[in-house]
This record gives C-alpha cells, structure tokens and sequence, in this order.
C-alpha cells in the first residue's frame, strides 16, 4: 500500500519537519521512494539541494512563527517531525517550534502525526535534550492527533562523523569522551525511516510509543577491530576528558555523554518491531557501507 493514504484512497501527502536533519532526510528518502508526496521544512536561506535531488519540495518556513507554521501544514495528511532546537536555550527552542508543529497540524486535522522522540524521554536523565522529548510526547498525546511516537536510541551515524572518523584514519585513535566500556544499541537510520514509513501502513503502529535500537549492543571496545579493518591499520582507543568535551560541544552535550557513561544506553526493542520482521542493519554493516561509498566517490 505504498504511497496509500492511512485512511485509504488519494496518495498522502507527507510533510517533514526537520528534513535536511540525521533522521529527517532518512524519513525523506524513504517516503519518496514509497511513492509519498514528500514536502520538507527548511529555514529561510538554507540550501534546499538535498531535498530537491531527492525528489522532496522544499518548504522554506520559520517554525517559530506560528502563522507560516500553520500556512505550511494546512494542506498535507501526515506530519512527520525530528526536529532539534538550536541556539543558547536549545531544549526551549525545540519545544517552541515543535508544539508549533503539533499545534498546526491539529488545525490542520492531519491524519497522523509521526514523531521521532528519544529512547528513556519519559525518564529523568538530567540530559535537556531527552527531557524535553518527554514534555513533547506528552504534548502530542493530549493533542487528539493520532500519533506514532519513535524512541531511538543514538545513530549509527555517530560512529561516521568526521571528528570521529578523521581522527581514526589519520591518527590511528577512536577518540571520544563516551567510555570504551559503555555499551550503546546504535541504530541505522535507514532502519528507523522504514518503521516510520510502516507507521503510516499498519494499523498496530497507531497511537504507540516504541523504543527502537539495533540489533545488538556494542562498545567501543566492540568497535575496533571493525575500524581496524576498513582503515586497515591499527586503532587505539583515546579518552577524551569530559570536561575538554563540554568546552568544544556545550553543556547539553556533556550531560548526554556523562549519562551515557554511567548507564549506558541500551534498549530491548518494542516486540511490535520484531513483528514487522525487518532486519536491521547491523555496525559492521553500516560501516562497511559507508566505506564503500565514500571509496565510490
């Protein structure tokens, strides 16, 4: 039934907000290769290639007014969010903009509404940037909208960041303030894309809340013999001191890290993922992939 309304009929239209982001643009390809009408939300001024070549409309709107918010919702079916804020106060400019979002697509009378939370929002963290993904959740659900709340855990992506992948090519040294020992459920984004998709397609998947992560979880530790392979030379572990990390990434940054460390962060999937049989991709598989591509280029 791709590219199906969820109440049948007319091909749905899709807008994201948020596209040009990690899990935005994800959402971007897969709905467009689905067959959706895909519109997708960019500050005024961005660049608006991305969604252009993927086949997506660019929607240039400035999410903290309200009445562009409203203009830019008013004609579509579904509303697919991952938006993060930015500026001194980045947890309360997500939440400004995100309930904008909520807020429009309720006028709007949206069929549904697919929002890209965090894994363990409802709990207290003391990392803002989880935190306020609870307060939204809970936004949304009182909001009448039928709703489909993802919890991810951290992207595969992570591990290919340029800070990340530069230094291990170059200096032979996975660097990071995240401990060699902490385990993490990374999760391919492509992965997470899929399940929002068939969010739109199965039933089950209505008014739910599923914490999604890997197949596995893995360390840094767990880690280096990959790099070592596919940079084909040897790989130490290097820890960056906290407090040399909070300097150059902020504080919201620490406090994920420092939460990190101490209890991981690991999720046991939602058993309605394992029902949807897809296989997810595995670290091994995402870096290999990633390492393809970038030899391709």
């Amino acid at each position: 039934m791709s590219g199906d309304s969820p109440t049948g009929g007319k091909k749905s239209t899709v807008l994201v907000a948020g596209a040009t982001g990690t899990a935005g643009s994800a959402y971007v390809n897969e709905l467009v290769e689905a067959g959706y009408d895909v519109q997708g939300t960019v500050r005024p001024g961005s660049d608006t290639s991305v969604l252009t070549t993927s086949g997506a409309i660019p929607v240039k709107v400035d999410l903290t007014n309200e009445k562009p918010t409203h203009n830019a919702i008013s004609d579509v079916d579904v509303v697919f969010i991952a938006l993060l804020g930015r500026g001194e106060d980045a947890a309360e400019n997500e939440l400004e903009i995100t309930q904008n979002v909520i807020d429009a697509a309720r006028a709007a009378s949206v069929e549904h509404v697919v929002y890209t939370s965090v894994h363990r929002a409802d709990e207290e963290t003391g990392v803002p940037h989880f935190e306020v993904k609870g307060e939204i959740e809970e936004y949304l659900k009182n909001s009448g909208l039928t709703y489909t709340i993802l919890r991810p855990t951290t992207y595969m992506d992570a591990l290919s960041a340029p800070w990340l992948r530069n230094n291990i090519e170059e200096n032979g040294a996975l660097a990071s303030p995240i401990l060699a020992d902490t385990s993490i459920t990374y999760l391919d984004t492509e992965d997470l894309a899929t399940i929002g998709r068939l969010a739109l397609e199965v039933g089950d998947l209505q008014n739910s809340t599923l914490p999604i992560g890997g197949p596995r979880a893995v360390t840094y530790h767990d880690l280096l013999p990959i790099f070592e392979e596919l940079s084909g030379h040897g790989v130490t572990y290097q820890n960056v001191p906290l407090e040399q990390a909070e300097a150059r990434m902020g504080e919201d940054i620490a406090a994920m890290v420092r939460f990190f460390n101490e209890d991981g962060f690991v999720v046991k999937n939602d058993p309605i993922v394992d029902q949807l049989r897809i296989q997810l991709n595995t670290v091994e598989e995402y870096l290999t992939a990633r390492r393809r591509t970038k030899q391709n280029k």
